[in-house]
Order: C-alpha cells, then sequence, then structure tokens
C-alpha cells in the first residue's frame, strides 16, 4: 500500500497519527527524487547539453534556447492542474472513488488542452515574430521551426493528462519511475545520433524532433500505464457531458 493512501486512511479515521516509519517514507520518496532528477538532466537540460556540443556558437544555439522559453507557456495550464490534482487524486483514490477521481482528472485534461491547443496554433501562424518580440533579436526567427516542433510534443503531453501525478499519488511511481529512465535513455542516444548523422544546419531541428518523440513516446506510455494500474484514463476528454457533472458538483 502505498504511504499516501495509508495517511489518508490513518487522518480519516483519526486512529493512528504517524502510520509511516522513516523506512517507509524513504522507500516511496526514493522514486520521486530519481523522477525529478530523471526530468530535469534528460529531458530539460540534456537537449541543450547535446546541442552546444554540436553547435558552439551564440548564433546557432540562441534560436533553439529562445524557442525552449516561448514552449513552457504551453505547459503551464498542466502544471497548473498538477499543483491542485495530488491532494485530490490521493483523497479519492483512498475512498476508492475510481469513476468520480477519473472524470475530475480528464475535467483538468480538458481545461489545460483548450489554451494549449491556441497557443500551439499562435506559435504554427506567429511563431518567428513572437520570438523576434520576446528575444529582441531578428536571428531567433529562424527557431521558428523549432519552436513549432517542440510545442507539438508539449501539446502531446498537456492532452495527455495528469498521467504523471495518478502514477504518484496511487503508489505506482515506480512504474513511471521505469517509464522516465526508458524515454530519458531513448532522448539521449536518439539525440546523440541526429548530432552525428544530420548536416549541421539541420541538427537544432533533429535534436527538437527527439525532445518532441520522447514527450509523446513517454506521456502516450504514462496514460497507458496509468490505464492498466488503476483502470483510469487520464486524457483530454472529447465529449462535454462528464465535464459539466464535475462543474456542477
Amino acid at each position: 500500500m502505498a504511504a499516501v493512501r495509508q495517511v489518508v486512511f490513518a487522518r480519516r479515521q483519526g486512529t493512528v497519527e504517524n502510520p509511516m516509519s522513516a523506512k517507509d517514507v524513504l522507500r516511496d520518496a526514493f522514486p520521486f527524487v530519481i523522477i525529478s532528477l530523471t526530468s530535469f538532466v534528460l529531458l530539460s537540460a540534456s537537449d541543450l547539453w547535446i546541442l552546444t556540443a554540436f553547435l558552439p556558437t551564440k548564433e546557432e544555439v540562441a534560436p533553439y534556447l529562445a524557442a525552449t522559453k516561448l514552449v513552457t507557456f504551453i505547459a503551464m495550464p498542466l502544471l497548473i492542474a498538477n499543483l491542485l490534482l495530488p491532494p485530490i487524486i490521493a483523497e479519492m483514490y483512498a475512498r476508492g472513488q475510481m469513476g468520480r477521481l477519473e472524470r475530475t482528472v480528464r475535467s483538468f485534461s480538458t481545461l489545460a488542452g483548450v489554451p494549449s491547443l491556441l497557443l500551439l496554433l499562435s506559435f504554427m501562424l506567429l511563431g518567428g515574430p513572437l520570438l523576434v518580440l520576446f528575444s529582441g533579436e531578428d536571428l531567433y526567427q529562424s527557431g521558428w521551426a523549432v519552436l513549432v516542433i517542440l510545442s507539438l510534443g508539449k501539446l502531446v503531453a498537456v492532452w495527455s493528462g495528469s498521467c504523471g501525478a495518478v502514477l504518484q499519488f496511487t503508489g505506482h511511481q515506480t512504474s513511471m519511475l521505469r517509464v522516465s529512465l526508458l524515454t530519458g535513455l531513448l532522448f539521449v542516444v536518439g539525440a546523440l545520433l541526429v548530432g552525428y548523422l544530420l548536416p549541421r544546419g539541420y541538427i537544432p531541428e533533429g535534436v527538437a524532433t527527439m525532445t518532441a518523440l520522447t514527450a509523446v513516446v513517454q506521456n502516450v506510455r504514462m496514460v497507458l500505464v496509468a490505464r492498466r494500474k488503476t483502470g483510469m484514463w487520464t486524457h483530454v476528454m472529447f465529449s462535454l457531458s462528464p465535464f459539466r457533472k464535475v462543474l456542477s458538483r
């Protein structure tokens, strides 16, 4: 039984003040630490490290860096949802309210997915001028293709919903850790191959493609694992009827 679930049960019953030992806390916390490190090192920083290894000049790397900064706006709605959902997931899962929990998670996914889609469309239409506007230099306009590619990967991540939060706060963080490590390794190998095989002028787009593909594979896999482990889907809803039920409550 996951530590989060134990805490919810104990507090609700009022029988045990601290049901977990230090060993239990460390055992459950360790995957969280590794997941965070993997996400940062392999998927948030390694693309720039690899890119600068093959393209040492500022003029070649700067458009990619500017694009990564704009892409964070697409993921912002999901980040907000992931700040709100953990206690909701833990409590509903502990109560066994799986149907209600699935509707809640998918409603948050839909709320996050709509503005992310609008941002992607704006980047596709006005990505070049937006890069110049936010960065202040014309050379950044060449990062338009990178911006669109990275945005597509982020959109898939947002539309996959809070699959990672569901796995972490229902006691399946080890499953998420395995997915993160495997996809992170896939990205590093693929990005290095891109750097060695592609002509120099296409390396930024190649690394961006590997980053987007890794995000797609990772999040689709986590959606399927969450479904297998908990019986719930986490992706966006294409029907508004369940969404209305959640709002009415």
